[in-house]
């Protein structure tokens, strides 16, 4: 069992360069320079990336596949104000290919009758192990933080439990999230969940209510 928030010292040793050069003698770049000039060039959320480490292939290979839980979506209302929803959620994860370090996958939210499915790419990025998150439609960016471990940052991933808060980048919503894995890769819609479960990274009391929100 792994735990992703508490892996800043594995990390550092991660990000140091390799002394192994590519076998793609028609690409100038050595991809296992994470420090490379090709860096900042990547298209990290549409092209496979086959380069990274043992652990950071290890952290993928547990996070590819399907999770269920309850989903706590905090953002700024019409008004201005801040406040949440609470819904059930399920995760399905997929790999480029067997060692890639990125990825598709598919949200599907629900409160009762409601329901949304949404789409993403996903990328670990191999210099700070942090999980990226980019969804089609709204093109809006999430960071899962693998260096924080507090309130409304960092996450918790094994071979059983995939927790934590993804922090927009290019907006202003969390979403804190509980999952465990499933072995069905469908939404069980009919299993109840226990929304309770959403405030373990949440110190408030207030009685939890599920509520949809449509999001873009």
């Amino acid at each position: 069992m792994m735990n992703f928030r508490t892996m800043a010292a594995t990390l550092a040793v991660l990000a140091m360069p390799l002394a192994f050069t590519s076998c793609n003698y028609d690409d100038p770049w050595d991809y296992n320079d994470y420090y490379g000039d090709w860096y900042d060039d990547y298209d990290w959320y549409e092209k496979p990336f086959d380069h990274g480490t043992s652990d950071l292939n290890y952290m993928a290979q547990l996070l590819r596949g399907h999770w269920q839980g309850t989903l706590r979506n905090y953002y700024t209302d019409d008004n201005g104000n801040r406040t949440y929803a609470d819904m059930n959620v399920f995760y399905e994860f997929d790999q480029y290919d067997a060692t890639s370090l990125n990825g598709r996958g598919v949200e599907t939210d629900w409160v009762g009758d409601e329901s949304q499915e949404l789409t993403f790419s996903w990328y670990i990025d191999p210099r700070t192990g942090n999980i990226n998150i980019k969804y089609d439609n709204s093109n809006m960016t999430f960071l899962l933080d693998a260096n924080a471990n507090e309130e409304f940052a960092g996450f918790y991933l094994d071979n059983k439990t995939f927790s934590g808060v993804m922090e927009g980048t290019n907006n202003d919503e969390q979403l804190v999230f509980d999952c465990s894995r499933t072995t069905v890769a469908a939404p069980d819609m009919t299993r109840k969940s226990d929304p309770t479960r959403v405030q373990r990274r949440s110190s408030g009391k207030e009685e939890v209510k599920m509520v949809f929100r449509k999001r873009k």
